[in-house]
C-alpha cells in the first residue's frame, strides 16, 4: 500500500483532527504520525502540516491541549474545537505564551549585551 502523497497526507490529517472533536478527544502528533506515516518519528512533519492547516488554510478550530495548562483533565494533543469557548481559552493561553516569550527574549538580549561588553575570560557584570 505505500504512503499517501503529500496533499493526501494533509487531507488525511485534517480528517483525523475533525474526528477528534473536543479537548477530551485530543490526539498527539506522534499518534497522528503513526496513522499517516506508519511511524511516530514523523511527529515533527505532522506538527508542521497542522501549523499549515491552521495558519495558511484557515482552520483555526484546530486547538492544542498541552500539559494541563489549557484544558485541565484532558489528554495532551490536538483536537477540533466544538465550542467557541474552547477557542477563547486557547487564545488566552497563546497570549500568555506571547508575554512569556517577550520576557525571555528581553532577558536573552540583556545577557547578550552583558556578555558582549566583557572580554573573554571576564565574569559578566551583574
Amino acid at each position: 500500500m505505500g504512503r499517501p502523497m503529500i496533499g493526501d497526507r494533509k487531507t488525511l490529517i485534517l480528517e483525523i483532527l475533525r474526528a477528534h472533536l473536543g479537548p477530551a478527544r485530543a490526539i498527539t502528533a506522534g499518534h497522528i504520525a503513526e496513522m499517516v506515516f506508519g511511524d511516530a518519528k514523523h511527529d515533527r512533519e505532522v506538527r508542521s502540516i497542522i501549523a499549515e492547516l491552521i495558519v495558511a488554510d484557515g482552520h483555526g478550530e484546530i486547538l492544542a491541549s498541552c500539559s494541563g495548562e489549557s484544558f485541565k483533565g484532558c489528554p495532551a494533543g490536538y483536537f477540533w474545537a466544538d465550542d467557541w469557548r474552547q477557542c477563547e481559552i486557547y487564545y488566552n493561553v497563546l497570549l500568555s505564551r506571547e508575554d512569556d516569550i517577550k520576557h525571555r527574549r528581553m532577558a536573552a538580549w540583556h545577557a547578550r549585551n552583558r556578555l558582549a561588553a566583557n572580554p573573554p575570560g571576564q565574569p559578566a557584570m551583574l
